[in-house]
C-alpha cells in the first residue's frame, strides 16, 4: 500500500510540472539523454489600426498638397497701352492678355465699362497656369505697388514679334529705334556774340526759333537730340526769326536741308552757315516758303503793280501799239 501511494504520488507530481521544468530534471546515471519535443508558436493575431488611419470604404483619397491651383498672381501699375492682345505698362513690363478679359472699377470692385486705356492706373490678375492676365481693374489715381509684384516678374513677355511703327517714315532695315543725332554747326565770324542759333524744321512748323543749339565757342554751336531710326523731316538754321535766317556760299537762301534719321547707334551731322540774311539789308526778308510756285506765284507782296493774290500786274497798263 506505501508502495502504491507513493507511485501515485510521483505521478501526480509529474502531471502538475510543465514541459520544460520536467525536460529540466537531470536525468540518471546511465539513462538516454531525452530529445525536446519541437515547440509551435500560437499563430499571429491580425493587427488593428484605428478607424482614424483607414479611410472608410469607397473614398476617393485626397489629392497630395502638390496638386493643388497655385494662388493667382496680381501686378500693379500704370498702364502705357493695350493693344493686339498685350497690356503695357510704364515700368516697362508687358503681359499677354486674354481674349475676353475681365475689366472691372478697381474702387467699387463692379464691372466697368470705360476701357483700359493710358495714363490709367490698373492692377492685373494673372493666372500662373496660363501666365496671362485674366482681370484688369482700373482707376485715375495712382496705385501703390502689390505685393505680389515680385512674383509677376517671371511673367513679362521678354521677347516679342517686332513691328515697324506706322507713323514713322521707315526704310528697309529701319526699326524704330531710339538713335542720339548731334548736329554740329560753324556760324560766320561776324555772328554777334549775344545772338542764340536755331533748328527750324518742317515738323514744328517751321517755327524760327523751335530748337536752340548751345554754344561751343564764338563760332561753333551744338545740339544732341535723340530721334527714332527712319524719322524724316527738312530744316535750316537761323538766330530766332525768318529775318536772320542762314544764306549758302552764294549769298542766296539755302533749300530745306532734308535729313533721315538711319539705323546707327549714333549719328552726327556737321553744317557751315556761310552769311546771315540780315547782314544785307537791302536784301528781301523772307521765310521758307517764299519761292514762285504755282500755289503762291507772288512770295514778294510788296512789290508795286503786281496783284498779291494772282501775281499778275495789276491797274491800267499800256496800250498796245498797232501793227
Amino acid at each position: 500500500m506505501q508502495r502504491l501511494a507513493l507511485g501515485c504520488l510521483i505521478a501526480a507530481v509529474g502531471f502538475a510540472l510543465p514541459t520544460n521544468a520536467a525536460q529540466s530534471v537531470r536525468p540518471g546515471p546511465g539513462a538516454a539523454t531525452p530529445t525536446p519535443a519541437p515547440q509551435s508558436l500560437p499563430p499571429s493575431a491580425p493587427v488593428s489600426l484605428p478607424s482614424a488611419v483607414l479611410p472608410p470604404a469607397g473614398a476617393t483619397p485626397a489629392p497630395p498638397e502638390a496638386t493643388l491651383a497655385p494662388a493667382l498672381v496680381r501686378f500693379t501699375g500704370q498702364l502705357l497701352d493695350l493693344r493686339n492682345g498685350y497690356a503695357y505698362f510704364t515700368t516697362g513690363d508687358a503681359f499677354k492678355v486674354i481674349d475676353n478679359v475681365h475689366v472691372t472699377d478697381y474702387d467699387t470692385g463692379a464691372p466697368t465699362t470705360i476701357p483700359p486705356q493710358t495714363r490709367y492706373f490698373a492692377r492685373a490678375t494673372l493666372d500662373p497656369k496660363t501666365r496671362e492676365i485674366i482681370e484688369l481693374a482700373i482707376t485715375k489715381h495712382a496705385l501703390p505697388k502689390d505685393v505680389g509684384y515680385a512674383a509677376a516678374q517671371s511673367y513679362v513677355v521678354v521677347q516679342s514679334t517686332s513691328a515697324p511703327a506706322p507713323e514713322l517714315n521707315q526704310g528697309p532695315g529701319v526699326t524704330g529705334k531710339a538713335v542720339p543725332v548731334t548736329f554740329f554747326v560753324q556760324v560766320p565770324s561776324n555772328t554777334p556774340l549775344t545772338d542764340s542759333v536755331y533748328i527750324a524744321t518742317d515738323a514744328s512748323g517751321w517755327v524760327p526759333n523751335a530748337i536752340k543749339l548751345d554754344r561751343v565757342d564764338a563760332i561753333h554751336y551744338r545740339l544732341t537730340r535723340t530721334f527714332a531710326s527712319g524719322t524724316k523731316f527738312a530744316y535750316r538754321y537761323t538766330r530766332g526769326t525768318w529775318a536772320s535766317v542762314e544764306l549758302g556760299k552764294d549769298g542766296l537762301q539755302v533749300t530745306r536741308k532734308p535729313f533721315f534719321v538711319p539705323e546707327a547707334d549714333v549719328k552726327q551731322v556737321n553744317d557751315t552757315v556761310f552769311a546771315w540774311s540780315d547782314e544785307n539789308p537791302t536784301q528781301p526778308q523772307v521765310g521758307p516758303d517764299s519761292i514762285p510756285t504755282p500755289f503762291n506765284p507772288n512770295p514778294f507782296g510788296s512789290l508795286p503793280g503786281v496783284n498779291n493774290r494772282t501775281g499778275k500786274p495789276q491797274g491800267p497798263q499800256p496800250t498796245p501799239a498797232p501793227h
